[in-house]
């Protein structure tokens, strides 16, 4: 995995100088602060999947997403390359869901 190739891609296709932490380095960050990390789960990239979009946000929103994109070339060409983005990193990003709890 080239990290700085991932990270590069992001900041440019996000506009946002993103920086994709490791699942342990995530842990590590919690930790760092005293916390305790007490369950975590990762999983797949799906940010921007119109059947995720559906899911968490329902029909309606998606229907205006893509409404938008087709009215409005700038923005569907932005979308179009964060997805592409994310798909093309897809083995190396997804999400990380962390629980942790204050040390006593």
């Amino acid at each position: 995995m080239n990290t700085d190739a991932i990270h590069r891609d992001l900041s440019t296709a996000i506009r946002v100088n993103a920086a994709p932490l490791s699942r342990e380095s995530w842990i590590k960050t919690v930790q760092q602060t005293g916390m305790t990390v007490e369950h975590d789960d990762i999983g797949p990239m799906t940010l921007l999947s119109p059947g995720r979009i559906a899911q968490e946000e329902g029909v309606p929103t998606l229907l205006t997403i893509a409404w938008n994109m087709l009215t409005r070339p700038d923005l569907r060409q932005r979308i179009l390359s964060m997805r592409e983005t994310f798909v093309r990193h897809g083995s190396n990003l997804g999400y990380v869901v962390l629980t942790a709890r204050k040390g006593n």
